[in-house]
C-alpha cells in the first residue's frame, strides 16, 4: 500500500507474527478500524490513523479485503526466526521513509512483538509510549511447561521490558490482578479493556430434531482437547444428541479427525475450518450448547459470543469462566470433573437446565461500551504524555 501517513498522528501496531492470529482478516480489519475511530474521538482529532506493521511467514497467507478503510493502513513484511532482523530493518525503514508520526506504539505480543517495538522506540522514536496487551495468563509465558528455553527468554528479556512499558491493557479483571502481582506493576499502569464483540446475532433457529453441541476456537494443547473428546465420547451415544461440530483450526486438528474417524458415532460428528465472524454467527444460530474445557481463560470471547447468541455454555471452572458467570449470571454451567460435565450436558439434552438470559446481548454491549471508553481514556493519556 502507498503511504499517506506523513506527519499524521498515528497509532502504530508492530506484530512480527501477524499471521499467527486466529482472527480472520476481515474481522481484524474491522477491529483496527474501530480502534482508530475510538482514538480519534478520544483525542478529538479526525486525522488519526492506525498503522499495522505485520510480519508473515509461510504458514498462512494474509488476504485483507480490498475495500478501502480510510483510517487503517497495513504493511506486511516477511518475518520468521531467521529473518526477524530483516523485519526490523524493513519496519524502521518504512516508518522513517514514510515520515510517520507515532503517538503510541502497540506491541503485537509479549515476546517478539514487544522486543521489536522496544527496539524501534529505543533507537529511533524515543519518548513515544508503548502499550502491551495481555489476553491470557502472563504466568504461563514464564512457566517451564512452555519449554525451558522459552521460559528463560521470557523471564530474562520480556518480563523486564513489560515492567518498563507505560501501559498494560488486559482483557479481564482477574488478569489485571495477575499482572499486578506477577509483574509487580502498579494498578495505575493497567487498563481493563476487553476485546469488543464484532457482532450480535438476533436470529435463532428453532430445531426439534435433536441437540447440537459445538466446540469453537483454536485446537491446541491449552484448550484441553483430550478432555473435550472424553466428554463427547460419553454423551455421543445419547439418541437425542443430533450433532457435534468442531469449528476452527490448530495443531491438534489431526487428533480430532482421527478420533472422529474411529468413533462409533462418526456420522454425528462434523469438522469445519476457515471460520470468520459470518460463519460463526450462522453456526451458533443453530447450536444448543458450546463446550469449552480450557484450563485457563483470559476473557472467553467465544463463550461470550455463544451466550449473546442464545447458546448455553458448558465450561471448565477457572478464573476466566467464573468471571463470565459473574457478568451474565445465567446460561453458563461450570464443571471441575469430566463426569460432572457429562451430567450437565445430559440434563441440557433433557431440557432440565435453562439457557442464557434474554438480557445477555445488552449485558455484553454495556461491557463493550465501557471497554472502549477505558481504552480511549488510556490512549488519550498516553498521547498527551508525548
Amino acid at each position: 500500500m502507498s503511504s499517506n501517513l506523513s506527519g499524521v498522528p498515528t497509532l502504530v501496531l508492530i506484530h512480527p507474527r501477524l499471521n499467527k492470529i486466529a482472527t480472520q482478516e476481515i474481522d481484524l480489519l474491522a477491529r483496527f478500524e474501530k480502534y482508530a475511530e475510538v482514538f480519534s474521538l478520544a483525542t478529538k482529532d479526525p486525522n488519526i490513523k492506525f498503522l499495522v506493521i505485520g510480519g508473515i511467514d509461510g504458514s498462512r497467507k494474509l488476504k485483507f479485503p480490498k475495500e478501502t478503510h480510510s483510517r487503517v493502513e497495513i504493511v506486511l513484511f516477511k518475518s520468521a526466526k531467521w529473518t526477524f532482523p530483516f523485519f526490523m530493518f524493513n519496519a524502521v525503514k518504512y516508518l522513517r521513509c514514510s515520515k510517520v508520526s507515532p503517538r503510541i506504539f502497540l506491541a503485537g505480543d509479549l515476546t517478539l512483538g514487544l522486543f521489536a517495538t522496544w527496539c524501534v522506540r529505543f533507537f529511533w522514536f524515543r519518548g513515544v509510549p508503548i502499550q502491551i496487551s495481555v489476553h491470557g495468563s502472563i504466568r504461563s509465558y514464564g512457566a517451564k511447561m512452555r519449554g525451558l528455553f522459552k521460559s528463560i527468554v521470557f523471564n530474562s528479556i520480556s518480563l523486564p521490558l513489560i515492567r518498563k512499558v507505560e501501559s498494560v491493557r488486559v482483557v479481564s479483571r482477574h488478569l489485571a490482578r495477575e499482572v499486578e502481582e506477577f509483574a509487580g506493576l502498579p494498578n495505575s499502569r493497567i487498563v481493563i479493556a476487553p476485546i469488543p464483540m464484532a457482532w450480535f446475532s438476533e436470529n435463532r433457529l428453532i430445531r426439534t430434531d435433536g441437540f447440537h453441541i459445538a466446540v469453537i476456537g483454536r485446537f491446541h494443547q491449552e484448550r484441553n482437547i483430550s478432555e473435550i473428546l472424553s466428554i463427547l465420547s460419553a454423551v455421543l451415544p445419547n439418541q437425542d444428541l443430533r450433532k457435534v461440530t468442531f469449528a476452527g483450526s490448530g495443531e491438534l486438528i489431526g487428533v480430532i479427525e482421527s478420533w472422529s474417524q474411529n468413533s462409533p458415532q462418526s456420522a454425528k460428528i462434523e469438522i469445519i475450518t476457515g471460520l470468520n465472524a459470518t460463519k460463526v454467527v450462522k453456526l451458533l444460530s443453530g447450536t444448543d450448547a458450546l463446550l469449552s474445557a480450557a484450563m485457563t481463560e483470559g476473557y472467553g470471547l467465544s463463550i461470550r459470543e455463544a451466550l449473546v447468541s442464545g447458546v448455553t455454555v458448558v465450561a471448565r471452572k477457572n478464573k476466566g469462566t467464573e468471571e463470565v458467570l459473574e457478568d451474565f449470571n445465567s446460561g453458563i454451567y461450570l464443571y471441575d470433573k469430566i463426569n460432572l460435565a457429562v451430567e450437565i450436558i445430559n440434563k441440557l439434552i433433557r431440557h432440565e437446565f435453562s439457557g442464557p438470559s434474554v438480557n445477555a446481548p445488552a449485558i455484553q454491549k454495556a461491557i463493550d461500551t465501557h471497554s472502549m471508553r477505558s481504552l480511549a481514556s488510556s490512549w488519550s493519556q498516553l498521547s498527551n504524555s508525548v
